[in-house]
């Protein structure tokens, strides 16, 4: 067998693996749903049965022991599975208890969960296709060269189910022109993707940008509700007391951010260079949270002006 025959043939074994994966979920999920809307009824005749499919952590040994896929990545479909299955079994528990279906909330927040999980499983399918993996090498987050692709979906999304979705910029304060060695940037960079992994949720994606910046693609939520996952951000920095070296002085670590939501017809990349120009126009503000308002271009030369004359 040929290299390029056997490349070919593991590729297929892992997506078919993968696919298996999904189809069993698929349906342990319509079983989750039948059992916590119709607790009472006997479904299949042997009174209630229920049964968490065995199919994912088969793959995720399988996955790991080849080293196929990063272990950062890994780790975070394993949070999210581990987050989808705790939902389930708890809403399962609490409709048996009570024969009760469950509050609309709490279905939907385990709606959100199986349907981010079997997102990110196709994801996976298409960065086994890619030469990078569509993560970078040095973070463990997503890589910039798909970050455009992966927002674009989530705008499809948007624009088919009105679905809530904030993006946020990140920079890391006094990055640039600090006199730091490229090893002492790449360890801050490492230091705050660290931080980042530890701050979202587990269906939120990341994506390290250059000169110490991040885009944070905060799915499910608002303007709102992306500035409290700022807050942890920043809760997480100060709780590690983080440090960085600015021109040979140690100085507490620090970030601003800028965050708003884009909408269904906007261009990702121009919503992005326009976060980063807000967010420049307030640079002296270390540590800021700024919320961005889409301007239109009349209001964003009047805006542009003004800051040239003060």
């Amino acid at each position: 067998m040929s290299k390029l025959m056997s490349l070919n043939y593991d590729l297929d074994t892992h997506l078919k693996a993968l696919e298996t994966v999904l189809d069993e979920y698929t349906e342990w999920f319509l079983q989750v749903t039948r059992l916590i809307f119709y607790p009472a009824h006997d479904h299949n005749g042997r009174g209630q049965v229920y049964s968490r499919p065995q199919s994912f952590e088969a793959w995720a040994q399988a996955e790991q022991n080849s080293g196929s896929i990063k272990p950062g990545v890994m780790n975070g479909i394993r949070n999210l599975h581990g987050d989808l299955t705790e939902r389930a079994d708890v809403l399962i528990n609490e409709s048996l208890k009570t024969k009760a279906p469950p509050p609309y909330d709490e279905y939907h927040k385990l709606s959100v969960l199986f349907e981010e999980f079997t997102g990110h499983m196709r994801r996976l399918e298409e960065d086994m296709l890619l030469e990078d993996s569509g993560v970078d090498a040095l973070t463990g987050l997503r890589s910039k060269d798909v970050m455009e692709k992966d927002i674009k979906r989530e705008m499809d999304r948007l624009a088919r189910q009105g679905k809530a979705f904030a993006v946020a910029l990140v920079r890391i304060d006094n990055f640039e022109g600090s006199g730091k060695t490229q090893d002492e940037s790449d360890e801050c960079v490492k230091s705050v993707a660290e931080m980042i992994k530890r701050s979202m949720r587990s269906f939120d994606d990341a994506y390290r940008l250059d000169e110490g910046m991040f885009v944070l693609s905060l799915k499910q939520t608002g303007t709102s509700g992306g500035i409290r996952a700022l807050k942890r951000l920043r809760n997480e920095i100060d709780k590690t007391n983080a440090t960085q070296k600015v021109n040979g002085q140690v100085v507490p670590l620090s970030f601003s951010s800028c965050i708003g939501e884009p909408s269904e017809a906007e261009d990702i990349l121009a919503f992005l260079e326009n976060l980063k120009k807000y967010l420049a126009s307030y640079k002296s503000d270390e540590g800021s949270v700024l919320e961005y308002f889409e301007l239109s271009p009349l209001q964003r030369y009047i805006r542009e002006k003004d800051q040239e004359r003060g």
